[in-house]
């Protein structure tokens, strides 16, 4: 039996994300306790240790008294709310995502750039005068993206300086109370009543699109060591720049010299995640950092490639349990996605969470889900990123 690990999984949204992490690592040998709001799917969970829920006094109030309570080894935030509540606490147990430059999207660019990794040109627009100098001295489309926005908001695609100059002042500008209702009964946070009321100050950020197919990568560090990484490529998202569902592993010395990069130079610990662009000679540019798990983290593709055991045992301070791996080489769907009715099966693996019927209950809308939008295949082939 391991030696006392005991993590405390914050989620506040309703993602998938922190159930299959719950399960996880419980699976690896630790002692899982969660913190979320009432209604979560992480309540239908069989098997885990104490439930700590969200109050009406406000999320970092919440988690102190969890962590008071429950005496963790480590703090997991598994989306971007409960994230604002581990920084705004910033207990002992979790340091790794305090460093502000893994709030801004501009900022993280330039750091990795700065350590050798390829990304496309990212900049911070302060005011429309930077949009009309960016297309001055760029052509072709690029992407206004909002720091602090997730979940495939925030960002917009455009072609020319006026279509840009238009989004810009969408996502700086004060948003409607409309808006504002839709955000608060959708996720229950209040960013966009925040800007109205000209309490937060957003930041807009131009990045080139660089064409290709998205992939990512999902590491664990710690004190700056990427202890195992695995890397995907999407070959079925979800609409507007969501997350992928349907994903096939690959190798990419790339990813992982980014991941190692990023991770000495910021002294990361925990669970992140990266996305990049497969370009049509298989050159991987970073596009953003997630300071916290992604959907893939989960996943065990085999030796060096799954973060949650290898996260536990430098937890525990010796080797997990070794976790049944993920058949090589095999696309892998995704849940909740695969309980679309539409979704490929066929030479897939469907990564059902297996024993918990309540978790497959709690996603039941995706039973009726529309198709997601598929990646045509690429008519160049993908030296630098090699299925596995």
């Amino acid at each position: 039996m391991l030696p006392r690990c005991k993590v405390l999984i914050v989620s506040w949204l309703k993602w998938p994300t922190s159930a299959r992490l719950a399960l996880a690592m419980s699976e690896a040998g630790a002692e899982v306790e969660v913190l979320c709001p009432p209604a979560h799917p992480l309540l239908s969970l069989k098997g885990l240790g104490r439930r700590h829920a969200y109050g009406l006094r406000g999320g970092a109030r919440s988690l102190a008294r969890a962590v008071k309570r429950g005496a963790p080894d480590f703090v997991i935030p598994c989306d971007d709310v409960a994230l604002a509540h581990v920084r705004a606490l910033d207990e002992k147990c979790f340091t790794a995502s305090c460093d502000p430059l893994l709030l801004s999207r501009a900022g993280l660019i330039a750091l990795a750039q700065a350590e050798g990794v390829r990304a496309p040109r990212t900049a911070l627009t302060l005011d429309e005068a930077a949009i009309a100098n960016w297309f001055e001295a760029e052509s072709g489309p690029a992407f206004l993206k909002l720091d602090g926005a997730f979940g495939g908001a925030g960002v917009v695609k455009v072609n020319r300086a006026d279509e840009a100059l238009e989004a810009f002042r969408q996502l700086s500008g004060r948003p409607t109370w409309a808006s504002i209702a839709k955000e608060a009964v959708r996720h229950w946070t209040f960013s966009g009543a925040l800007r109205r009321l000209g309490l937060s100050d957003p930041k807009v950020s131009i990045q080139a699109a660089i064409e290709g197919r998205p992939a990512n990568c999902c590491f664990a560090a710690w004190r700056g060591e990427v202890l195992a990484m695995s890397a995907v490529e999407a070959l079925q998202t979800a609409p507007h720049y969501g997350v992928a569902t349907l994903v096939q592993p690959i190798e990419s010395p790339q990813m992982r010299h980014a991941a190692e990069r990023i991770a000495a130079r910021l002294s990361l610990t925990g669970f992140f995640g990266l996305d990049f662009i497969l370009d049509r000679v298989g050159e991987a540019w970073l596009i953003e950092l997630n300071a916290r798990p992604t959907p893939i983290s989960h996943l065990n593709l085999g030796p060096g490639r799954d973060p949650v055991s290898a996260l536990v045992g430098q937890i525990a301070g010796c080797p997990a349990p070794v976790r049944p791996a993920l058949p090589p080489g095999v696309a892998i769907g995704l849940f909740p996605h695969i309980l679309e009715p539409d979704f490929p099966s066929e030479g897939v693996f469907q990564d059902h969470p297996v024993g918990q019927p309540g978790l497959a209950k709690a996603f039941a809308a995706y039973a009726r889900a529309p198709k997601r939008a598929a990646w045509p295949a690429l008519e160049l082939p993908l030296p630098s990123a090699q299925p596995v």
